[in-house]
């Protein structure tokens, strides 16, 4: 994986996260990240958008990138979410007509929708 796609999935992550976690972040923090990760913004525009230095870009986008990580490291959100639609993936391969499954089936996918709901994902 080259160095670009590495950056860019990191961006895509910390956009997740922030999703995720974004009651738990200052609004600062939040427009900073969303305009680096989801608007792909340079942080000489960031800087120019908000009125702010490009080190205080920086300095918040590293104090965000740091608190997004122990967030889902205690809290596991995002993580649990991505297991729940796993388990759906698996879960909508499999073939039968047994009750017990169609009803796990409704049950993962309406918690996948509620999650998606309450983060905006």
């Amino acid at each position: 994986m080259s160095v670009v796609d590495t950056r860019l999935n990191r961006k895509v992550e910390y956009g997740m996260l922030a999703s995720f976690y974004v009651s738990l972040l200052t609004d600062r923090q939040l427009s900073v990240i969303r305009l680096y990760c989801n608007e792909d913004l340079s942080y000489g525009e960031i800087a120019e958008q908000l009125g702010i230095s490009r080190q205080g870009v920086s300095s918040t986008l590293l104090r965000s990138f740091d608190k997004l990580d122990q967030l889902e490291k205690d809290l596991g959100l995002a993580k649990a979410f991505y297991k729940l639609t796993e388990l759906s993936s698996v879960l909508s391969k499999l073939k039968t007509d047994d009750p017990s499954l169609i009803r796990a089936k409704q049950i993962v996918l309406s918690m996948i929708s509620a999650e998606e709901e309450k983060h905006g994902i």
